[in-house]
């Protein structure tokens, strides 16, 4: 009796290879396949030990090598001021003595010479320009679609708008884009003063550049129909007194919330390292959200200087622009009071001071002990 035929062999399921380069949109898909050149110098000589390709050409190790340096990201912009919970890293010289003098001379002039400062002023240039381009285009889509509530638009566009500008540029900057927080982070300690200085004029820059831009897409007549993007003051219902201190009282709250959870190191362990940018972009639609339509001729605050500027420079008329940029000085200056009255980062620094002078110690008395066995020896 003829026994069954046994079923024929299934094929194995494998799955397809996986794509790894660099711009591949999945963070663990990035490596690039080495070609036979680089297969044969990683399996061979010094480097076989730092890499080692298998033959789909992924990396099976990270570890410091020829082949490993030349796919390594480059370095993110570690300050405190970084809107990046885990970019904090504060680089900056110290002074070897404690004169005034010293201290001024090594604030003034530490990292003028970090080419790593100057790409991320001109990555502040391009997110600049980039967001105040968009943000008034916003505004005169919404001003043009006759909606009977500007301010509900104006807040979740923001929400959105900011947000995404600060994950996008933080790593590279910080993600300021804003002369208002710039300058606050500066007069508080967290952004040296080179930095500062080099972000704002970028940030100013492009702000001039994105108004020149929206004067072009759209040319003279209805830029000014318009209103150039935004911004905008006319006497009437309102004084500019009034208008000054609403600016002013709204870029402290504005900046106070943005510390509280943004860049109070704090908020890392509260919300984790990827809300703050989150909650800095909802902060602003909340503060902008009250400010619209309290009156004819001021649509609302601005917010940012530069936003204020370029929306300036595409309609041709800087009239009351110190409105735009001593408000939010003034709310800046307050915010800085506040926080240095109790600064979030003063406990970290005191035990840090404390544990270095302790190590400090150790190592005096050791050093001491060493020298007192020497002389004992050489008796």
């Amino acid at each position: 009796m003829n026994s069954p035929n046994p079923p024929p062999p299934q094929p194995s399921l494998t799955p397809s290879s996986t794509t790894h380069f660099p711009g591949s949109f999945a963070p663990d898909l990035r490596f690039r396949s080495g070609t036979d050149s680089q297969r044969e110098r990683a399996t061979s000589g010094p480097a076989a030990a730092a890499v080692q390709l298998p033959q789909n050409g992924v990396p099976r190790s990270a570890q410091p090598g020829e082949l490993a340096r030349a796919y390594s990201a480059a370095p993110c912009a570690q300050f405190p001021g970084s809107f990046a919970a885990d970019l904090r890293k504060d680089g900056r010289a110290t002074p070897d003595r404690g004169s005034w003098r010293c201290v001024l001379r090594t604030y003034l002039t530490d990292g003028w010479g970090n080419i790593s400062l100057w790409k991320s002023a001109f990555i502040e240039f391009v997110g600049s320009t980039s967001l105040v381009y968009l943000s008034g285009m916003i505004h005169i889509t919404i001003v043009n679609s006759g909606t009977t509530m500007p301010a509900a638009f104006v807040a979740v566009s923001n929400i959105f708008l900011l947000s995404l500008f600060i994950y996008g540029l933080a790593p590279a900057s910080g993600g300021h884009v804003n002369p208002m927080i710039t300058f606050a982070t500066i007069i508080t300690g967290l952004t040296g003063f080179a930095r500062g200085v080099l972000y704002l004029f970028a940030q100013t820059c492009g702000a001039a550049l994105a108004g020149g831009l929206i004067r072009g897409s759209f040319g003279r007549s209805l830029t000014l129909q318009y209103g150039g993007g935004g911004c905008l003051f006319q006497p009437g219902l309102m004084t500019a007194g009034q208008v000054f201190l609403i600016e002013s009282v709204l870029s402290f709250c504005l900046l106070f919330l943005s510390f509280g959870v943004g860049l109070d190191p704090r908020q890392h362990a509260v919300f984790g390292p990827k809300l703050g940018p989150f909650l800095v972009a909802c902060s602003l639609a909340l503060v902008s959200f009250s400010s619209i339509g309290l009156g004819e001729g001021y649509p609302g605050a601005g917010l940012n200087p530069a936003r204020c500027f370029a929306f300036a420079v595409s309609r041709g008329d800087f009239k009351y622009q110190w409105i735009w940029w001593f408000g939010p000085v003034t709310g800046a200056v307050v915010q800085s009071i506040v926080y240095h009255l109790a600064p979030p980062y003063h406990r970290q620094l005191r035990e840090e001071a404390v544990e270095k002078h302790h190590q400090d110690g150790n190592a005096e008395s050791q050093r001491g002990t060493n020298e007192k066995m020497a002389d004992g020896s050489i008796a």
